[in-house]
Parts: C-alpha cells; structure tokens; sequence
C-alpha cells in the first residue's frame, strides 16, 4: 500500500490518492493537530470515509507512541531493567529522538493514550465504513463498535417485547436472575476475548457469532471491549444523549470525535432533547398503575389469609418437620411469575401517591387554552407544570423509584 506523509504523519493509504483526497487528509490532520473543530465536505464518491479513517488512525499512531514507549520503559525499570531500552524498543531514527525527548519524564505518570470516536447516523452506515477500514492496514487496530440492544441481545423473549423500556427492563431483571451470562466475560471467558480483540475490527455480526459460541451477551462483550479500544464505532445519539452516555460510560476527555454524515445531526440533537407527552399516554399511565395496585392490594389480601389459615391450624405434632418444597430447574427460572421481592418491594401508598400525582398533571394539561396555531412556553413553563402536580427536583428520585419498580414488576 501506497505511504505518504502530511505534516510530519506517514499515512498508509489502499491506493495512490487523488489530489481531493489528499487536501481533504491535510484538514483532517490540520484539525487534530490543533485541536480544533472543522466542518468538511468533499462530493460523493471521493472516498470521504476512508479518508477520516487513515488520517485519524495514522495521526492516532504517533500520538500514542510516546505513551507506549513511556511504558515500555516503566515495565523494565520496574523489572530491574532500569531504563534500559532494545533496539527493537526504540525502532527507527525518529523514536530515539522521541526517546531522548521523553528521558526526562516522570516514569509514575504515563499519559492516559487518546482514542478517536467515529459516529454516524445508522448501524448501517457505521458498518459500510467499517468494511472500509477492514480494506487497509488499521484493520488490525484495537477497534470496537458499540451496538444496541436491537442489534445484539440473542434472546427472544427480550426482543419480542414492544418497547424499547421493556426490552432494558427484561434485559436488567435477567442480569439481576444470573440469566445473563456476564460475569464469564471477565473470567471464565477472558482468553477468549483477548482473542477477539487481537483480531482487530470486531463488528456486529463477529460480536453475535462470539455470543452464539460462548454464551456470553453480545451487548455486554460490546461495552466491555469498548473500555481499551483505541477506535470506536458508534451511532449519533450514543453521544449527543447525556443519558446514554452516562449508561455507556463514554468519557470524551482526550478524545477526538468523528461526526460523519453529519448533515442531519441538528435534527439528531433535537431528538435527544425532546420528549412527547401527551393526554392519552398520561391516561394509559394512570390505568396502568391503577391496575398494578390491584393486583398488589389482591395479592396482599391473599397473604394475610394464608397466615390467619396457618395459625388456626396447629399441626399436633410439634416435632413434625415442614415439608421440603424442590423445585425443577424449569420451575427455578420460570420467568412468567413475579418474584417475591419484585411484588414486596411495591408500596400501595406510594402507587396511590404516583396516581394521583398523574391525575392532577392530566387535568392541568387538560385544562389548558391552546389555540389553533398552538402554544408556545418558556422552558420553565414545563417544570412549573410539574410542580403545581407535585413533580419536582425533590420528589424526582423517588417518583423514578416507584416507575422503576412498577416497570420491573409488569416486565416480570
């Protein structure tokens, strides 16, 4: 493969490129070195993508050189090595000029190595530039992508459920159950996964195989491999939502974000910021949990039944062992019952609370004035609202409490 060079950084390319794409690699390289933001455009067909990808990769590879030599030397100094280094630590005539730079510096504070976030709108489009990279020599790179529930979970009884609530509930209940296999991810299958990382792009598809084989969730593995990668792979929305990226644990600090096709992404962060709430959905709550309360009130009723029956009836022999219940493996795992904890850890009172807080937004709302033309608040109007209903910052947690719970509840 053809190796140029811009400003300092050998970049290996597929082939010879043209001159569009060598001004559009000099912006890419010109932005990263200076740390600053840049919109690009180039015309359809002019290799836009893999352009990012070279440029970004090849500028990521002598970024982190200077950490991995630093390391290098802190693994022998503590082996007793001191700082001595091989020819092959050192490599060519620009890293033992990079060594002497670095002689000096603190073997205790290794610089955290910078990683590159590449973006797009689709887990389409994210793999039609992944099956770009896997064209050039930085298909070998420490590179991951991160996937939904929709594209990963391989369990039917998740992905049949409607919503998308209801799918991260059921997934959560079954981690919680040990019906997700997770903790296998860091033990028993650890070689296993070094391996798929040794093999460079994992996308998709190789990350569903692997969970097929091993039993392990391809959605975690997704999150787990994603921790050290040095390229990730990602949709829009895993960045610009807050929550999302509180969940993922995405951290941008010393990180280089790759928007691509980015035409829509106002639209994008609009979506993230957004929510609809409507009288219907509000109505479906409110019978919702209406309907939740009796089935508790019920299931309540029955207990205290049970216990006055077992009282008025004293087995004569006090010696006489309880029977022991065994149950089969289907039984054990039956997801079609609720589990004790999940109906005990419900309150009726805070149920009742949670609906009535519901009713009074419904009829504040309700008893709106909108015209034709609609009706347009300041941002504060929306929390007002909710606080005239006794929805504010400190009845927040426990009112997500109770939803939380609720939730868990019907899923199970």
């Amino acid at each position: 493969m053809p190796r140029i060079v811009i400003d300092g950084v050998e970049i290996d390319f597929p082939y010879q490129p043209y001159d569009c794409q060598l001004e559009y690699m000099t912006k890419v390289l010109l932005s990263l070195n200076q740390g600053k933001h840049a919109i690009l455009e180039s015309p359809t067909g002019t290799g836009k993508t893999l352009c990012l990808l070279c440029a970004s990769l090849a500028w990521l590879d002598k970024q982190i050189r200077p950490a991995e030599l630093i390391s290098t030397i802190d693994t022998k100094h503590q082996s007793g090595l001191g700082n001595c280094l091989t020819c092959d630590d050192i490599g060519n005539h620009d890293d033992n000029k990079l060594f002497r730079q670095i002689h000096f510096t603190n073997l205790n504070k290794v610089n955290n190595a910078c990683k590159i976030i590449f973006a797009s709108r689709t887990h389409s489009q994210l793999a039609q530039a992944i099956n770009a990279l896997k064209g050039t020599v930085y298909s070998k790179s420490n590179i991951s992508v991160v996937g939904s529930r929709d594209q990963l979970c391989l369990l039917t009884e998740v992905m049949s459920l409607d919503s998308n609530s209801a799918k991260i509930y059921a997934c959560r209940m079954r981690v919680k159950r040990k019906r997700v296999n997770i903790s296998g991810i860091s033990t028993l299958n650890a070689m296993i996964l070094a391996n798929l990382k040794l093999e460079g792009i994992v996308d998709i598809e190789d990350l569903s195989n692997f969970g097929q084989k091993t039993r392990c969730c391809p959605y975690f593995i997704s999150r787990e491999l994603k921790t050290d990668s040095r390229l990730i792979f990602m949709p829009y929305n895993y960045l610009l939502d807050s929550r999302i990226r509180t969940l993922y644990n995405i951290n941008l600090e010393n990180t280089a974000v790759i928007f691509d096709e980015a035409h829509n992404i106002e639209q994008v962060c609009e979506d993230a910021s957004s929510v609809t709430l409507s009288s219907a959905l509000l109505a479906s709550a409110i019978e919702h949990v209406r309907c939740v309360c009796e089935v508790i009130f019920n299931h309540n009723i029955e207990s205290i039944e049970t216990e006055t029956g077992d009282n008025n009836h004293v087995n004569s022999n006090n010696n006489k062992r309880k029977p022991t219940v065994i149950m089969n493996k289907k039984e054990l795992f039956d997801m079609t019952q609720p589990e004790e904890s999940a109906i005990e850890s419900l309150s009726i009172e805070k149920m009742i609370t949670l609906k009535g807080q519901l009713i009074e937004l419904e009829r504040l709302i309700d008893e709106l004035s909108v015209p034709s033309e609609g009706l347009t608040k300041d941002g504060s109007f929306i929390f007002d609202l909710l606080g005239r209903a006794g929805i504010n910052h400190w009845t927040n947690n426990a009112i997500q409490t109770i939803i939380d719970e609720i939730i868990s509840f019907t899923n199970s």
